[in-house]
């Protein structure tokens, strides 16, 4: 009987028990969410995966442990204000609203402009590449460091391999002959830098690495300096009256920029030149701005779906040390550089405007956090100058056959190395 009475006891207690954890169980785990809301899960490249467990919880008690609230600024480079966003008090971090991408994007086109910090860039879009084991469908750059013709405008007939799903090296965009060689699904985007600092780092790096060379690295500065040493603004006023299509690279001191988008660098219509980067901004996904890197490498996240843990850590670790930047000396400089590089200018204040408009749209106190993020990741040491991990010689006797084509389609184009 005692034993009975032992039994009965012990079920209604367990019974008892079972109704208050039933009853409790969501009030329970709503506490447990609220306190371990530091520990955020991304979607990365179409997978969940979750963040270092140990990283997690040093973050976490940091975040814990912050009994005031923190003001974080970002730099609102449109007017030069600044704009705020406040994390949360010390019971639990920020929200993170994590973006969705529906699938990585493994096949884009890289317009990679001169002296504008491409190449940083593109170390970005290798790490792209490789992580999706795509390193089999980059176009290879054919001859020296240039695809698809250049200087002339971009030609599937001149791009190996054929069928290639990526280009990240130096082309001439032309949206038209793109859309025949790569599929519908590629992204497009390039990167631009003010006008009057690419032109300066472009004198600087042909000037030094290829001084008084006569040959294609030292076009056009060979032709204009005559051997004299020149600094930028008195190569400014020298080179305006010679530039032209009759000499081999003008373009590098004639909207650099706009010719690498495609545009004709001589343009001087103000509304063929508005058309043409309308016609710009509708086919180009998006077009990176070097001052406003970091916004834009969170941009290019969003649009390219890539892993913070590919993104992190990439730094402008490509700029060189050259003597200190000049200023225009007088109007008459300023003058001339605008008449020389007007569609350049036009072109940066038109996607300078469009990167905040874009800005907006992903939110700028999401974005001041997303560029915070950014900053504070490793920095990693990178070999910028490696080499993308195409198989180079696969295509040596196919490109050999149409070298003659290819040299002659750039000397057409003021791409040849001869002394007009």
């Amino acid at each position: 009987m005692r034993l009975t009475r032992h039994w009965i006891t012990f079920a209604l207690s367990a019974f008892v028990t079972s109704v208050i954890i039933y009853c409790y169980l969501p009030t329970l785990n709503d506490l447990i969410d609220t306190e371990s809301s530091g520990i955020v899960t991304h979607v990365e490249m179409g997978e969940m995966y979750h963040e270092n467990i140990e990283e997690v919880k040093k973050s976490s008690i940091f975040n814990f442990q912050q009994a005031k609230l923190r003001t974080k600024t970002a730099k609102n480079y449109t007017n030069g204000s600044q704009f705020h966003f406040q994390e949360t008090s010390s019971k639990r971090t920020y929200e993170v609203t994590t973006r969705k991408c529906t699938k990585p994007v493994s096949k884009f086109v890289f317009i990679k402009t001169h002296k504008t910090g491409g190449t940083s860039l593109r170390f970005v879009l290798t790490r792209i590449i490789e992580s999706y084991n795509q390193t089999n469908n980059v176009a290879i750059h054919q001859p020296a460091k240039f695809v698809g013709g250049y200087p002339g405008h971009f030609k599937c007939k001149f791009m190996w391999p054929r069928g290639a799903s990526i280009l990240v090296r130096h082309s001439r965009f032309d949206a038209v002959e793109m859309k025949q060689c790569f599929h519908s699904d590629t992204r497009y985007l390039t990167i631009i830098r003010d006008p009057w600092d690419t032109f300066q780092s472009t004198y600087n790096y042909y000037d030094k690495k290829f001084h008084n060379h006569p040959a294609c690295p030292g076009m056009p500065i060979a032709y204009v300096n005559e051997g004299q040493t020149l600094d930028v603004n008195q190569f400014l006023l020298k080179s305006a009256p010679l530039l032209n299509k009759s000499v081999p690279f003008y373009f590098r001191f004639r909207n650099y920029q706009s010719h690498d988008l495609g545009i004709d660098p001589m343009l001087k219509t103000r509304a063929e030149i508005e058309q043409k980067i309308q016609d710009l901004d509708k086919t180009i996904d998006l077009v990176l701005i070097l001052e406003h890197l970091e916004e834009s490498l969170v941009l290019l996240k969003d649009l390219l779906c890539i892993p913070w843990k590919i993104l992190g850590g990439i730094i402008k670790s490509n700029q060189r040390n050259y003597a200190r930047k000049h200023t225009f000396l007088t109007e008459l400089h300023r003058t001339t550089f605008e008449y020389m590089n007007n569609i350049d200018i036009a072109l940066y204040e038109h996607f300078n405007k469009t990167l905040w408009q874009r800005v907006d749209r992903y939110g700028r106190e999401n974005m001041a956090r997303d560029v915070q993020r950014l900053r504070t990741m490793a920095v990693v040491s990178v070999n910028l100058e490696k080499e993308d991990s195409t198989v180079q010689h696969q295509y040596e006797e196919t490109y050999k056959q149409a070298e003659p084509l290819i040299r002659q389609y750039m000397s057409e184009n003021s791409g040849g190395c001869f002394m007009p």
